[in-house]
Order: C-alpha cells, then sequence, then structure tokens
C-alpha cells in the first residue's frame, strides 16, 4: 500500500514536470540521453508521455486508497 501511494505521487510529479516544466525534463534528458531517452522523441511525445504518467499516478493512489 505504501509502495503504490509513493509510486502514485511520483508519477504524478512526473507528468506534471512533463506537461508543465519541459525545461526540468530537457535537464533530467541531457544526463540520460546516451541510455534511454532520444531529443526527438522527447520533443514529439511530451504530451502522451506527460498524460500517461498522471493517469498511471492516479490508478496507484485509487488503488492504494481503495483497499
Amino acid at each position: 500500500m505504501i509502495t503504490e501511494i509513493v509510486l502514485g505521487f511520483l508519477l504524478i510529479a512526473l507528468g506534471y514536470c512533463y506537461l508543465a516544466r519541459p525545461d526540468v525534463v530537457s535537464r533530467i534528458n541531457t544526463l540520460i540521453k546516451n541510455t534511454v531517452l532520444n531529443d526527438s522523441y522527447i520533443a514529439l511525445e511530451r504530451r502522451k508521455i506527460g498524460v500517461f504518467l498522471l493517469l498511471a499516478g492516479v490508478f496507484f493512489l485509487l488503488a492504494a486508497f481503495a483497499r
């Protein structure tokens, strides 16, 4: 239950960063650019990723509080 709550808040914060603070995403992207992320992918798919992370965070929070 605690892990779902923490994961939910983490995903909501990450989704918010993707949607509202692209400068933070850009800084994170420069740190891990060579391993996972690609600049063109982030630029094109920013909104989709942000919405997905927000929905996943809300899902985990609701699952945790439903118990």
